[in-house]
């Protein structure tokens, strides 16, 4: 991170202004926030269903699903949208005739401005006043999520040495966010076909890092009983934003799988993004497939340079905003402990004795709360990214991932 930083400032002006403009990018996507309720629950999955106006016509841009009443949050551009929710009841992904149903608003929707989040956008579920004059019926494709955002990888079959996943890629989706997310988009892929027999292991990548990152420690993976998923995303954006994008898409997988558990490792910013996402699943309810968080590097505490980088770089990059020292998202992001079933494991790393693992502050990867929540805690005598090429990183790993 802090060599990010003084890269920053030596930067030419035609770099600056692309980062920028990608940054104008990002703040063009807004968010609509609501809450699902219904007067008896009954276990049956409850899908909130995204659909936009386009070309005259009500078009399904986005999905959510809920095991219990709960809020929600789409990712959406400018435009008119409704929202329907129903409770699927013989489990088919139609709305039958009969099945409890809501729509927010009128039938002509509401409108989204561009970079303004839509608050209160409230359902719960019952019978309609009227017909919604189209079938609501859920995508069951590997694109559950519109190709107007970005193209959404979700369960694609790929290898390490992909041209997404190469250190150019990795900076142009740090320093470039939008024309990563363009060229290459985001997602979860696999690296061999899926197998219902084995636990995947999602890798989730640090700021300015890639999922050949984890090579090391995946080619030490137990592949007898343990499947490699990565998920790939532009690190430059706001973490929130990539936590709900991890989200959405391994719900889509949970749900299309029916996988029982998923184990997560990540890497430095990486593991704020990762303990967002298992956050948000908590939080609404969902079947928690997730068994077990391993974390590395992790700047639990903040990353001082990224709060300069806030306060003097000419351009700042969005996820620098929430790595920063005393962030609200890092503020919020540890308030609620897991649950005891759900162990993280840190691991730390350190160097020569000088505080830190050369990027990130041994203070703030041992932040004490994240300690004493733990399960366990391990430290390496590595730094920063010769972590993941440890051999005992690996078999610490390995043990672990065997534990649960």
């Amino acid at each position: 991170m802090r060599r990010l930083l003084v890269l920053s400032s030596l930067l030419s002006g035609c770099f600056l202004a692309r980062a920028q403009r990608n940054n104008d990018d990002l703040a063009t996507i807004t968010t609509l926030r609501g809450t699902l309720r219904t007067a008896s629950p009954t276990g049956k999955p409850t899908w909130v269903v995204l659909y936009k106006q386009i070309d005259g016509r009500w078009t399904r841009y986005s999905q959510l699903v809920f095991q219990q009443p709960g809020s929600y949050e789409f990712l959406c551009l400018e435009g008119r949208y409704t929202v329907v929710a129903f409770e699927d009841q013989n489990e088919d992904w139609v709305l039958q005739p009969g099945e409890p149903v809501a729509r927010f608003g009128s039938k002509d929707g509401i409108t989204v401005m561009s970079g303004q989040p839509l608050e209160s956008v409230d359902v719960t579920l019952g019978t309609l006043a009227e017909p919604l004059g189209f079938e609501v019926a859920l995508a069951k494709s590997d694109e559950t999520v519109t190709d107007e955002l970005v193209k959404v990888h979700s369960g694609d079959l790929a290898t390490l040495a992909d041209e997404r996943f190469s250190p150019e890629a990795a900076q142009l989706g740090l320093w470039q966010a939008a024309d990563f997310a363009r060229k290459y988009g985001v997602g979860v892929s696999f690296l061999e076909a899926y197998s219902a027999q084995k636990t995947p292991v999602l890798f989730i990548h640090g700021a300015g890092g890639t999922p050949r990152d984890f090579q090391q420690l995946i080619e030490k993976l137990d592949r007898t009983r343990f499947q490699p998923w990565v998920l790939s995303y532009p690190s430059g954006i706001r973490l929130q934003l990539a936590s709900m994008m991890v989200r959405q898409i391994v719900d889509d997988l949970q749900q299309r799988l029916g996988f029982a558990k998923l184990h997560v490792v990540a890497h430095s910013m990486g593991g704020l993004v990762a303990r967002h996402f298992v956050n948000e699943v908590l939080q609404r309810g969902a079947p928690m497939y997730v068994a077990l968080l391993v974390t590395i590097s992790t700047p639990w505490g903040g990353v001082k340079a990224a709060k300069g980088g806030v306060e003097r770089s000419p351009v700042v990059l969005p996820s620098w905003i929430d790595v920063a020292e005393g962030s609200s998202f890092l503020t919020v992001l540890t308030e609620k402990p897991f649950p005891p079933e759900l162990p993280h494991y840190l691991f730390f790393g350190f160097e020569g004795g000088n505080g830190s693992d050369g990027i990130i502050a041994l203070k703030s990867q041992l932040e004490e709360k994240m300690q004493k929540a733990a399960k366990q805690v391990f430290g390496f005598p590595d730094d920063h990214t010769a972590i993941l090429r440890s051999a005992a990183v690996a078999e610490k790993l390995r043990l672990v991932l065997a534990s649960p």
